[in-house]
Order: C-alpha cells, then structure tokens, then sequence
C-alpha cells in the first residue's frame, strides 16, 4: 500500500477554506487506497471540536499532531510568534523523519508549506502544492524549488510565472480546486432552504460565500447591492473581525445581510436558496487575478444556481460564457447590469447553470488526487 504522509502547518478545523481543501485532499488520497497521515501541529484553537465531523470527511486517513512553540493566542508581536510557530513545527517535523527515517523514506510527503520543502523531511517523493507566489524569486523559493520532485498549483498563472522562474514544465502539474459533489447533493427546494435558514421567500437573493478579504471583492458586490435596494445580498463568511467592519460598511442598508462564518455542512444549503451566487474577485491583486482558484466557484456550480463572475484569467479556467455570466472586475456598475440581466433573462441563465453543473462533475477531490497520484508512478 502506498503510504502518504501530508504536512500542514495549520490550526485546524478553522473557518479559513485551506482546512477544507487539506480534509477534502486527505481524504481523497485515501480513496484511491493510500494510507494517509494527515500532521498537524498543536495549536491553541478556539474553534474546538472533532475535524472529521466539521468537515464531514471519512475517518479514513489518520491525524497526528507534532508540538510546536504556539505563542499566536497572544495579541503582540504576532509577527514574530509565526516566525517561531513555524520554525519550531518545521524543525518537530524533520527530526521526526529522522527518528522513522525507514518509514519516511518509504512515503511520498505532500504539503503546501514552503519551509518544509526548504529544509524538507526524508521522502520518497516531495510533492509542493502552491497557492500564490513572491514577486520576486527568493533564495527561500529557490531553495525550495530545488529541493521538491513536484509542484502542483492551482492555476495556469501559477505555472507561466514557474516556468519564468526557471523551473522545468515536466516538473509542475496544474490541478484546479475541487468540490464534494456528494455533499452539495441535497434534496430541498429553494422554498424548504429559506424556511429552514429564515430567509425571506418573497424576495430575490443575491449571495456571496467566503472571505472577505479585499481581493475577494466582496466590497464591489456591497457596492452593487446599493444600486439594487430591491434585492437582498446575503454574505456568509469572513472571520468575527472582517465581519465587523465590514457590517459598519454595509450599515443603512436595511436589505444586506452580514452572517459570518457557517460551518461547511452549512454552505450546500445557503446556496440552494439563492437566486444568484457572484465571485467578485478583485483584478488589482495578481493572487485575484491570475493565482486563485476558487473552491466557492466549484461550490457554486454543483449548486446548479446561475453565477455571476468576475471576468479575470483565473475564473475563465473553469467558466465560460456557456456556464456563467461576466461583470468587469473592480465595476459596481457593471456587476449591478449582470445582476439585471441574470434575473431578465431567468431561462438563459438557467441554461448556463445546468451545463456549469454538468462541467462541475470531471472536478471533484477524487479526481483531483488521483491524477496527482498518478503523476508521482509516472
């Protein structure tokens, strides 16, 4: 049995959506019939409660949890207690490889931390999963890029900025985000959805699902609901502190909805009850623009509802003008037409949704490990 041993430096569960790809991946890997380690280190956590059950994953894959030197709790010198959290927890997880060196000589290790590929435990095979990139090329990322037999990334952007850092195209795979299809697959209709969240039903509803980040755009889609007092926005996530300011941006307006952070097993039902679902990605970010892939995006489109996005490179790697209705990005007013034009033309957009559904099927976790997999016995 091949045995994988996945490395992440991260408090988990957490509200954050790099915890559901790292449980979703882990279990994934697991079903291809790998044995999965899933290491973590120990981490002050006011989110409390069991990980399988909060991302609703298989027990199939084990966790581990390495000390590390947790001062983050602490609200000085944040800076400085990262440095250390992550120093320490690198340095657990490489001793660690050399006290059951046999084992992990043996084992591919994964992982999406750059100072573990720098300074990288013993493996069979070092897999590096990439999310974003430095504008310059450190000599941290040169190490780093060194050392790793693969790189996975999440986007084409990703791959072209590689490939200009002078790494060789043999070496990266581009594996987009994915969905759990089987857990967006839920029987209620848009009215029992409503009734059971307490949304009203005779009003139309656009939504947003994620962070709120400045290059998540969130703040040109509250930009757009002040043109559309006749909708109602709903935003679901960001962390208690983003939320906060961002309910003093969206204050007077009696028609928006500010709702935090749900838990995952709560998303499927909040998007079955919207009318529309936007990804307002901001194109002022290079991550926005050309890194990200969005896992609400794949959540949206096995939703089956019509989807309103930003037109960036990013987004156009899954949609198109077949699956999905474009605004201009950083554009109150043209994200306000598309809004407009989505519930105008409701048979159009219906189309778009159904065939985005039927794209969504060929991008789930499953799939998306076993062409990983696949890579490392080529």
């Amino acid at each position: 049995m091949r045995k994988l041993i996945y490395i992440a430096n991260a408090r988990m569960p957490t509200e954050k959506a790099h915890g559901i790809q790292i449980a979703k991946m882990c279990e994934a890997f697991a079903g291809t019939g790998a044995e999965v380690d899933l290491i973590l280190p120990w981490r002050v956590n006011r989110m409390s409660g069991d990980l399988f059950r909060y991302y609703g994953v298989k027990r199939s894959f084990a966790v581990r949890r390495f000390f590390t030197l947790d001062m983050l709790w602490l609200p000085f010198l944040k800076p400085l207690w990262f440095f250390l959290q992550t120093v320490s927890f690198v340095k657990i997880v490489w001793l660690a490889s050399r006290v059951r060196s046999r084992e992990w000589r043996a084992s591919i290790v994964y992982t999406r931390e750059l100072l573990v590929t720098a300074f990288p435990p013993r493996a069979k095979e070092l897999i590096f999963e990439i999310h974003r990139l430095p504008k310059k090329n450190t000599w941290i990322w040169r190490r780093a890029l060194a050392r790793v037999d693969r790189l996975v990334v999440i986007s084409d952007g990703l791959k072209e900025d590689l490939l200009a850092f002078g790494v060789q195209p043999e070496k990266i795979m581009v594996a987009l985000d994915a969905v759990d299809l089987a857990q967006f697959d839920i029987t209620v209709s848009q009215k029992e959805a409503r009734e059971k969240l307490d949304l009203p039903l005779d009003r139309q509803i656009v939504m947003y699902t994620g962070h709120l980040y400045d290059w998540k755009g969130a703040e040109t889609l509250l930009a757009a609901a002040s043109m559309c007092p006749d909708k109602r926005f709903i935003f679901v996530g960001g962390t208690k502190e983003d939320r906060k300011a961002f309910e003093i941006k969206a204050k007077g307006m009696t028609h928006v909805l500010v709702l935090g952070h749900r838990s995952p097993d709560m998303i499927p039902l909040y998007l079955k009850a919207a009318d529309i679902l936007v990804i307002p990605n901001s194109g002022k970010e290079v991550v926005s623009a050309r890194y990200t892939s969005p896992m609400k995006l794949f959540e949206y489109m096995a939703a089956r509802r019509p989807i309103i996005a930003s037109d960036l490179p990013s987004i156009r790697e899954t949609l198109d003008d077949s699956t999905a209705t474009f605004f201009a990005p950083d554009n109150a007013q043209s994200l306000t037409n598309a809004i407009q034009f989505v519930f105008m033309h409701a048979e159009e957009s219906a189309q778009k949704a159904d065939r985005a559904f039927e794209k969504v099927k060929e991008c789930t976790w499953s799939k998306r490990a076993q062409k990983i997999l696949h890579l490392c016995a080529a």
